[in-house]
């Protein structure tokens, strides 16, 4: 017997990896049946999983989420070798001769499968809930705008950059009248930011007459993808709390009146660096209200200015021998306004007929008697707003100019006292206070960019 138990347990140590790997061929197919439920489980566990994403479009999947999704799909190939592998093995005279090595090899291989596979689905409970995150914000929307390249625009542009570089400067006010190309200059400034490390996320609100509130804080919560169904007060936090976390830049176009920002949301300017606001007017008083750090007046185009962007919008037919005079008296009633110039020279594009570049001419000098639908729709309106706004004395005053011939200079201290002896100045007892607030009214107009203070 001592000489034996070595023998025997020398088998014995011999024989369980050899059942182990007859149990790889024995067990093969059912263990072939279970890798394809359990495969059938994955798969139902990834549609799932992909359908909850695709739903849900201001979230993304997390890292985890994605490498759990590749390592299914890595598996995926891998069951789809073993399948292919088994069938071929079975093809081998209808099954009768098989080769045991290759099926011992498959079979261990299966059973590896299923343990990864069963891994998988005990990993995929492990972040239910948290496969998705807050799909990071666009940093840039694109306004696209078509740039003239005027030296204006790109000097305004470059003022406005200055500003921004300099960290104590939060908000800047750009303004000046309608149609003089403020709106182009902010998206040119919104285009410019794209590549730009300064800021995380460029917020663009157009706020226009109709601005209040709700209008803007809506515009700012689908911009960072916010819930807009949300009380004012639930979106003035929500916009605050996403806010207070990143560098900003906002661009509020067209302001006509005050905006408390920190009523909208917006967190406060001056506790971190790199949130800043750039606002446009077409009065410098809300500037002051914004109590705006920098303020760049956008200035009507020089006459040189404004002829290149006339040729380039009409085209070479301007420069025509019999056109060129009536040319320049347009640009000249343009008022070196681009929207004015943009419009009319593109109604005459490459028209040679003189008769309808005369007519035009004379609509522009005469506009009450205009029949041009161009200037009617785009141009007149966007001037016309900022009269109908103005109180019934400044109103009053301002028409008292039309009174003046074309491009003449107005004395302050006459204009005020016509206006006086008018009646069109109330509540003073005598002419000096007249002049204090007619004064007052004169440089109300001229900050609402009506009028236009001459060179002394």
């Amino acid at each position: 017997m001592e000489c034996i138990e070595p023998v025997l347990a020398i088998v014995k140590s011999g024989w369980g990896p050899i059942c182990r790997q007859l149990d790889y061929i024995i067990n093969l197919e059912k263990n072939l049946e279970d890798l394809n439920k359990q495969k059938e489980n994955l798969d139902a566990k990834m549609v799932d999983l992909k359908e909850k994403i695709t739903r849900d479009i201001s979230k993304v999947a997390t890292r985890e989420c994605n490498q759990w999704l590749d390592y299914v799909k890595d598996i995926e190939q891998q069951v789809s070798v073993i399948q292919e592998k088994y069938k071929v093995d079975e093809k081998c005279l209808a099954g009768w001769c098989p080769n045991v090595c290759s099926k011992m090899k498959l079979g261990k291989r299966v059973e590896e499968i299923i343990k990864q596979i069963t891994d998988l689905n005990n990993k995929r409970s492990t972040f239910e809930g948290r496969e998705l995150t807050d799909a990071p914000l666009e940093k840039v929307q694109p306004q696209n705008v078509e740039s003239n390249s005027l030296a204006a625009t790109e000097r305004t542009l470059k003022e406005i950059l200055m500003f921004m570089e300099d960290d104590d400067t939060k908000m800047i006010g750009v303004w000046g009248m309608g149609g003089v190309g403020k709106t182009t200059t902010m998206k040119l400034l919104n285009d410019r930011l794209e590549g730009s490390p300064a800021f995380e996320i460029v917020i663009w609100v157009t706020v226009s007459k109709a601005g209040n509130r709700r209008n803007v804080q809506n515009a700012i919560a689908e911009r960072l993808e916010l819930i807009k169904s949300e009380s004012d007060d639930q979106r003035k936090a929500r916009i605050c709390k996403t806010l207070r976390r990143k560098k900003f830049l906002l661009l509020l176009d067209d302001v006509w009146e005050m905006i408390d920002l920190s009523d909208v949301g917006i967190p406060p300017l001056n506790q971190v660096d790199g949130r800043k606001v750039v606002l446009t007017t077409r009065s410098l008083k809300v500037c002051r209200q914004m109590k705006t750090n920098k303020d760049v007046k956008v200035e009507t185009l020089s006459e040189d200015e404004a002829w290149n962007l006339f040729i380039k919008s009409a085209g070479d037919v301007a420069m025509t021998s019999d056109i060129k005079q009536l040319a320049e008296g347009i640009v000249k009633e343009c008022g070196g306004l681009p929207l004015a110039i943009n419009v009319v020279g593109s109604s005459l594009r490459n028209n040679g007929d003189v008769v309808v570049w005369r007519n035009t001419l004379r609509e522009l000098q005469l506009p009450t008697t205009s029949e041009n639908e161009d200037m009617e729709e785009q141009v007149f309106p966007c001037l016309r707003s900022s009269y109908v706004l103005l109180q019934d004395c400044k109103k009053k005053l301002f028409l008292y100019c039309s009174l003046y011939p074309e491009d003449s200079e107005i004395l302050i201290t006459e204009l005020v006292e016509y206006c006086w002896l008018e009646g069109y100045i109330h509540g003073v007892g005598s002419i000096e206070v007249a002049r204090e607030k007619g004064h007052s009214v004169v440089m109300n107009l001229v900050d609402a960019s009506l009028l236009e203070t001459c060179a002394k």
